[in-house]
C-alpha cells in the first residue's frame, strides 16, 4: 500500500517542478544558448590603415519561441574603431530556429592584431550572447613579409554637398586626397562624371604621385544652370587596392523670386556707385509759375565714376536741366558729388511726368530720378512768342503817331490805316521805336474767334479785336486775329501768340456742353412735333 502511494504522488511532483523553469524552456531537455552565434570567432581578415572593413556574424534562435534583441554593443582592441552598420536582428523579434545578421564597420589605427568582442542583449533564456571577430592590421607574420601596409588613398570629405543656392555665384569646395599608409599612391586620372547641365566642374592639377602622409588637392566649382537638384561623381583612379576613390557631389539650386529693382543698387568693390539726396524730384501740386530744383549726384563706391550722359526722358514739358553743375562728361571721385538743377516753366496747366536719366560707367550703368509735379497756371504755354518779322521799316500813320506798315509788308491789306481809340497817347515814331526784342512773356490767347480773342497775362484777361490797338507790355500794338492766334504788330516788330485749345476754360467747356445739349433736345422735340 506504501508503495503504491508513492508511485501516485510521483508525477505531481514532477509537474511541481516543471511549473517553476522558464516558461521559453517548457519541453527543452537541451542547455546550450538560445541565441547562438554561427562561430565563437569570425576571420575579419587582413585591413590597411586607414581602410575600413565590413564583416557580417550570424546569430540563430534555437528554440521554439521568439527572442527579441535588446542591444548590440562592440568592444574593439586600441588598434581599430568599429560601429554597426546594419542591423537585423533588432528590427523584429527573431522567430524560432531563425537567422539574424549584424554588420560591422571596422576601420585600421595602428599596425598590429585586432580583436573585436560583439555582446547581444536578448530576452531569452541565457539573455545573453557573444562572438567576436579577429584580424591584423597592416599585415599578419608570413602575410605581408615587408611588413608594409597596402596603399590606398582615402577623400576628406567623403563627399561634397553644396546644399541649397538662391543665386548663381559660383561655389568652391575643396577635398583631400590622403595617403594614410607607407608607400606611394599613383594617380592616374580624376574625372567627373556628371551631366554638363549641372554646372559642375573639377580640376586636381597637383594630384599625380601622393607619398606617404601626404595629401593631394581636389577642387569643385558649382555653377548651377538650371533650377532643381544636380548630382554627379568624383573618380579617382589611383593603383591602390581598391583602383578607385569615389567622392559624390550635389546641390539644389533654388533661386528666390525677383523684386522690382531699387532705385539706387548695392555697391560692388572696385566700382563706383552713382546715387542722389532726392528718391523724386517733386515740384508738388500747387506750381503757380517758374520753379527749380537742384538734386545732389554722389558716387557712394570706391572708385572714379564718369558720367556720360545727363538728358530728360521727356521733351516739351518746360522742364530743363541746368548746364553749370552736373555735365556730360564729369568724373567724380569716391564721395565726390556735383549738383544738378532742374527748372520748370510750365507750358499746361496739369501734372507733369518725366524722368532724369544719368547714364555712367558704374555699377548699374544708369540712374533714373522721377520728376513729378502740377502746375496750376502755365507760364510760357504752347503758344510761345513766335517773331514772325523784325526791323522793319516804318512810318507814321498821319495823325496818330501810330507806325503804319504797308500791306505788301504784313500781308494785311486793310490794316494800311488804322484809327487811334482816344484813351491811347499819341506817340511818334522815334518814342516808339526800341533798340532789341520786346517781350511779351507770360501773356498767352486763352479764346479765338475770327474777329475777336482773348488775351491773358500779368494784368488779367482782355477782349481784343482785329484791327485796334491795344497797350501790352508797355508798349502799343496793332492787333491782326490770324487762324494761328493774334498778331501783334509793333514798331520794329510783329510778333505771333499761337491759340493752343488746351487753354479752353473749363467754364467755357461746360458752356459749350450745355448748349449743345440744348440744340440736341431741341432738335429732338421738333421731330416728335412733327
Amino acid at each position: 500500500m506504501a508503495l503504491s502511494a508513492f508511485i501516485v504522488m510521483a508525477p505531481a511532483a514532477n509537474a511541481q517542478y516543471a511549473a517553476f523553469e522558464d516558461p521559453q524552456s517548457a519541453g527543452q531537455k537541451t542547455s546550450g544558448p538560445d541565441l547562438k552565434p554561427s562561430a565563437d570567432t569570425v576571420e575579419g581578415g587582413n585591413l590597411s590603415k586607414g581602410d575600413t572593413a565590413q564583416v557580417i556574424t550570424l546569430f540563430k534562435n534555437v528554440t521554439n519561441m521568439p527572442i527579441t534583441v535588446k542591444a548590440i554593443n562592440l568592444y574593439p582592441s586600441a588598434n581599430v574603431t568599429a560601429n554597426v552598420g546594419t542591423d537585423n536582428c533588432s528590427k523584429a523579434p527573431v522567430p524560432p530556429s531563425a537567422e539574424c545578421a549584424v554588420t560591422t564597420n571596422i576601420v585600421g589605427i595602428n599596425d598590429g592584431p585586432y580583436r573585436v568582442e560583439i555582446l547581444v542583449d536578448h530576452d531569452g533564456r541565457s539573455r545573453l550572447s557573444k562572438t567576436a571577430i579577429t584580424g591584423t592590421v597592416g599585415g599578419a607574420a608570413g602575410q605581408n613579409a615587408g611588413g608594409e601596409s597596402v596603399p590606398s588613398l582615402g577623400a576628406t570629405p567623403e563627399e561634397v554637398d553644396f546644399d541649397e543656392l538662391e543665386t548663381k555665384t559660383p561655389l568652391v569646395r575643396s577635398i583631400l586626397m590622403n595617403n594614410t599608409t607607407s608607400s606611394d599612391i599613383v594617380v592616374s586620372s580624376v574625372e567627373l562624371m556628371a551631366d554638363p547641365k549641372t554646372g559642375f566642374s573639377v580640376s586636381a592639377p597637383d594630384c599625380t604621385t601622393v607619398e606617404p602622409g601626404k595629401s593631394c588637392l581636389v577642387t569643385v566649382m558649382w555653377t548651377p544652370y538650371s533650377i532643381g537638384k544636380a548630382e554627379g561623381a568624383i573618380l579617382v583612379k589611383h593603383d591602390g587596392p581598391k583602383g578607385i576613390t569615389m567622392i559624390p557631389v550635389m546641390g539644389e539650386y533654388s533661386p528666390k523670386s525677383t523684386d522690382a529693382a531699387e532705385i539706387f543698387p548695392e555697391s560692388i568693390p572696385g566700382r563706383g556707385l552713382i546715387v542722389s539726396d532726392h528718391k523724386e524730384v517733386d515740384f508738388g501740386d500747387e506750381v503757380d509759375g517758374a520753379a527749380s530744383i537742384t538734386v545732389s549726384l554722389v558716387n557712394s563706391g570706391d572708385a572714379n565714376v564718369k558720367l556720360s550722359a545727363i538728358k530728360l526722358a521727356g521733351s516739351d514739358n518746360g522742364l530743363t536741366l541746368a548746364d553749370d553743375g552736373c555735365v556730360t562728361g564729369m568724373e567724380l571721385e569716391p564721395l565726390e558729388a556735383c549738383p544738378l538743377t532742374v527748372n520748370w516753366q510750365p507750358r499746361r496747366e496739369g501734372p507733369v511726368i518725366d524722368d532724369i536719366q544719368v547714364r555712367h560707367d558704374g555699377v548699374r550703368g544708369v540712374l533714373v530720378i522721377p520728376i513729378r509735379g502740377e502746375a496750376e497756371t502755365p507760364v510760357v504755354a504752347d503758344q510761345s512768342l513766335v517773331s514772325i518779322q523784325t526791323a522793319l521799316t516804318t512810318t507814321t500813320t498821319s495823325g496818330t503817331g501810330i507806325p503804319r506798315l504797308s500791306g505788301a509788308e504784313l500781308q494785311m491789306d486793310k490794316l494800311d490805316s488804322v484809327d487811334v481809340p482816344k484813351d491811347v497817347p499819341v506817340i511818334t515814331t522815334t518814342t516808339v521805336q526800341k533798340r532789341g526784342t520786346l517781350s511779351l512773356d507770360g501773356y498767352k490767347v486763352t479764346s479765338h474767334s475770327p474777329t475777336r480773342a482773348v488775351i491773358t497775362g500779368p494784368f488779367g484777361r482782355m477782349i481784343v479785336n482785329d484791327g485796334e490797338v491795344q497797350m501790352l507790355g508797355g508798349y502799343p500794338w496793332i492787333v491782326h486775329i490770324v487762324g494761328q492766334g493774334v498778331e501783334l504788330i509793333g514798331d520794329t516788330q510783329v510778333v505771333l501768340l499761337v491759340f493752343d485749345k488746351s487753354f479752353t476754360t473749363k467754364v467755357e467747356k461746360e458752356v459749350s456742353q450745355i448748349a449743345n445739349e440744348e440744340s440736341s433736345s431741341s432738335s429732338k422735340k421738333k421731330k416728335s412735333d412733327n
